[in-house]
């Protein structure tokens, strides 16, 4: 069945000459392997502009429930980003966040509002203009509410440390790596909060708390090779 759906680029892998097997998160079908056919020329339906990564593409497939990857037969832009991949600290945090959704997404897990909020997000960062070098903190807070380990903030002056484990508040310290100090637990709860502004090491502190809850809740095995590089663009 040849079917039309909205979708976002997470990662392409070379197959042949002028193929490519890619993972496209689809608003109806959740993640997909796609194959097909790319070419620079006037005459090729599909080139490689429409499929770097986190393009917002329209894209036509052959989808049967028997066969693994899809064939694809056109795709195009839907939404066209002005900055994303030109300013060198959103390309970061962008590279960042594709490398998390890659090894975050599961395959055929078809989740609308999870798809609605990768949309409008990076839409949002393409068109700032400043007030977004903490955008991937805020990201990763609400990618775990959308997979369903949010933190609990039920933090107090009773409750002041921040346990990963449990992902709620308690009256005692935890050494790390199962909970984290007083001072970083605040910080913790005040992003929970939103609208917080962070130092750049508290910044720095708070992506290595909230890839560890992901380990923890989400991707046992989790690495991020982008990190450094994020970290180093930003401070």
């Amino acid at each position: 069945m040849l079917v039309s759906d909205l979708g976002i680029v997470i990662k392409n892998i070379p197959y042949k000459t002028n193929q490519v097997i890619s993972k496209i998160y689809t608003s109806s079908y959740g993640l997909i392997t796609a194959h097909f056919y790319v070419g620079k020329s006037k005459s090729s339906k599909i080139k490689p502009s429409n499929i770097q990564p986190l393009s917002q593409i329209e894209v036509e497939f052959k989808h049967n429930e028997n066969k693994e990857i899809y064939q694809v037969s056109d795709i195009h832009h839907f939404y066209i980003y002005q900055s994303l991949n030109i300013d060198v600290s959103k390309i970061c945090i962008s590279q960042f966040l594709n490398e998390m959704l890659y090894k975050s997404l599961k395959p055929h897990i078809q989740n609308e509002n999870l798809f609605n909020y990768l949309i409008t997000s990076f839409q949002w960062l393409d068109k700032a203009e400043s007030n977004f070098s903490q955008f991937h903190v805020y990201f990763l807070l609400q990618l775990a509410r959308h997979f369903g380990f949010y933190p609990q903030n039920n933090y107090s002056i009773y409750t002041p440390y921040f346990n990963l484990v449990e992902g709620s508040f308690q009256s005692f310290e935890m050494a790390y790596p199962v909970g984290i100090d007083m001072h970083l637990s605040q910080i913790f709860s005040n992003c929970l909060n939103e609208n917080y502004t962070l130092t750049k090491q508290d910044k720095n502190n708070m992506l290595d708390t909230l890839l560890l809850y992901f380990k923890y809740h989400y991707i046992e095995n989790l690495e991020v090779k982008s990190l450094e590089i994020l970290k180093e663009v930003l401070s």
